[in-house]
């Protein structure tokens, strides 16, 4: 007797695992940050071209898709799979973590960014030009997805190795502690 399941293809998954979505958008936000951080030290005078004030409308184009094609579209991934009773809170905090690190970059460097609409490219209804959405706005929600990405990985529930991070690897008492220290940046940059 045969089981051949020929309708399978299991070198497409229909979805990634939350492991390889977590070190994919860790290493592609390590390369992206380090962009903004080098376009920074050019504006400062340190390095780069910026020291000549040479930026174009387009000079942080790389960095602007990158987060939200690839990192921010991974972590979301991560978020909408573990989200319910039958997650994994370590892993939805993780991600919640990184998303607001990645979102609270982004409204330092640019203002207003789209955030609330973002990420729906794909979606049952498709915003293809998200809104803008008011800088404070963001870093309101902000202060609320740290809360519950600490909140997260300090779940007691169903508690799993968090495998594919790259950073703490998996350690979630770090990831407690980065949240904290994400909490209190947001706080300085806002004077709370």
């Amino acid at each position: 007797m045969f089981d051949l399941d020929i309708n399978v293809d299991p070198n497409n998954p229909t979805q990634a695992a939350p492991d390889l979505l977590l070190s994919s958008a860790q290493v592609g936000m390590a390369f992206d940050m380090h962009g903004l951080s080098d376009n920074s030290l050019g504006i400062m005078g340190v390095i780069s071209s910026f020291d000549r004030w040479d930026i174009a409308q387009g000079s942080f184009n790389g960095v602007w898709s990158s987060f939200y094609s690839n990192e921010l579209k991974d972590l979301d991934g991560i978020i909408q799979s573990n989200e319910g009773p039958t997650g994994s809170p370590q892993y939805l905090g993780i991600a919640k973590l990184l998303k607001a690190f990645i979102m609270m970059n982004m409204v330092d460097y640019f203002g207003d960014v789209p955030y609330t609409e973002a990420l729906k490219g794909n979606a049952d209804e498709a915003v293809k030009n998200p809104n803008f959405d008011d800088d404070q706005a963001i870093y309101n929600d902000l202060l609320r997805l740290v809360d519950e990405g600490i909140a997260n990985v300090t779940d007691p529930r169903r508690p799993v190795a968090v495998n594919g991070d790259i950073i703490y690897a998996g350690n979630t008492a770090r990831w407690e502690k980065f949240g904290n220290t994400l909490k209190m940046r947001m706080y300085l940059n806002t004077r709370l």
